[in-house]
């Protein structure tokens, strides 16, 4: 479980430095191609723990990294039609929200590019704003947030909820797995009833079987519950989570994205794929008990896995995406999983009456479904 930090600005983790890059590059894609889709909408992002926007051995915080992508998404976008982009800070330490704003005065100029600082809790960071920036909550109006607590608790899954109603709405969330197992074993000790209802907005957390469990087994659970929770809410029906561990001292933390837009998703994996993993972090998969390295190359894994869930079953291409994007670290996917699943026998293309389809291929608009052996 990670503990705050008591200074203004401290030593950056690996992990931390990663999510930071992963965070930057996505709202880079996330703005250059909202920006050329919804004209005259405003774009909002939400740091929901922004920090100090440094530390001391890196330059850029959540904040300042995501300023400078933004602003560069749209003053080298060739089409932009999109208004202003908003940009929300919410930091509950006041000595860091004081750094944070002398921090972010010091960029370039960036035309287009609003800033807000609170000084407040998470939730009431995120109450002011639905009543200020209420487009963004209620309409179609691009808003993504980034939630990245201190430890297990402090962004209440009802929140994350709220945030996920509207159609154009993303999460990209830091989920402290370590810390809320902690909080699991200790029972009424940490007051866990009462915490874990909040971190996961009812007592689904009861229905996993902690006694059976090791501590790891136990952080994936409650990873993969996490991530279902999110599936469960009304038109989120993407959701990818992933464990950042350093090389030689595993971490149980989970970066977890959802989204309502499969291209979304999309474009956090193109992110994943580009971060360089030979430093001092890894991504691994989050499915309980395994230790499987994330590599975007190697989907004979999942390959398995797909095929064992869809045994027997005839399903829709689109359907099988969907699994594809929230359960595998791909996207391309009739190359890289369809095609070699089929050349294994594991499943075949079945086309629409009238049409025909090459072996090994999978045109979505030609295709009655995918048949499982």
């Amino acid at each position: 479980m990670s503990s705050r930090p008591k200074s203004t600005i401290w030593e950056a983790e690996p992990h931390t430095i990663a999510k930071i890059e992963i965070v930057k590059r996505y709202a880079h894609r996330w703005a250059a191609i909202l920006g050329a889709k919804f004209r005259n909408q405003p774009l909002t992002y939400i740091d929901g723990f922004a920090g100090p926007g440094e530390y001391i051995n890196h330059a850029e915080g959540s904040p300042t990294a995501v300023v400078k992508a933004l602003a560069d998404a749209r003053l080298n976008s060739k089409g932009w039609l999109a208004g202003d982009i908003r940009c929300v800070f919410i930091e509950n330490d006041k000595g860091r929200a004081d750094y944070l704003v002398q921090k972010c005065a010091e960029l370039e100029p960036t035309e287009g590019i609003d800033l807000t600082y609170k000084c407040c809790s998470f939730i009431e960071g995120i109450q002011q704003a639905q009543q200020e920036f209420g487009r963004a909550f209620l309409t179609n109006a691009p808003l993504l947030v980034f939630v990245d607590p201190f430890g297990a608790t402090g962004a209440p899954f009802n929140l994350i909820k709220e945030v996920l109603k509207s159609g154009t709405s993303e999460v990209i969330l830091n989920f402290d797995a370590d810390g809320v197992a902690r909080i699991w074993r200790a029972g009424q000790r940490a007051d866990a009833n009462r915490l874990l209802r909040d971190i996961f907005g009812d007592d689904s957390w009861k229905t996993i079987d902690a006694s059976s469990l090791t501590h790891r087994e136990l952080c994936f659970a409650c990873a993969k519950l996490y991530k279902e929770k999110l599936l469960s809410l009304p038109k989120v029906d993407y959701a990818f989570s992933f464990e950042m561990g350093q090389a030689a001292n595993r971490l149980d933390y989970f970066l977890i994205f959802a989204s309502q837009n499969e291209r979304g998703l999309e474009k956090m994996k193109e992110v994943m794929r580009s971060i360089d993993q030979t430093g001092d972090f890894r991504f691994y998969d989050t499915q309980v008990g395994q230790e499987q390295l994330i590599k975007f190359d190697s989907p004979e894994l999942w390959i398995d896995l797909m095929a064992k869930r869809f045994a027997g079953e005839f399903v829709s291409f689109a359907e099988v995406k969907r699994w594809v994007l929230n359960e595998t670290p791909f996207f391309t996917f009739s190359s890289t999983m369809l095609k070699p699943a089929a050349e294994r026998g594991l499943l075949e293309a079945i086309p629409k009456d009238g049409e025909t389809v090459r072996k090994g291929s999978f045109p979505p608009e030609k295709l009655k479904g995918i048949q499982f052996q």
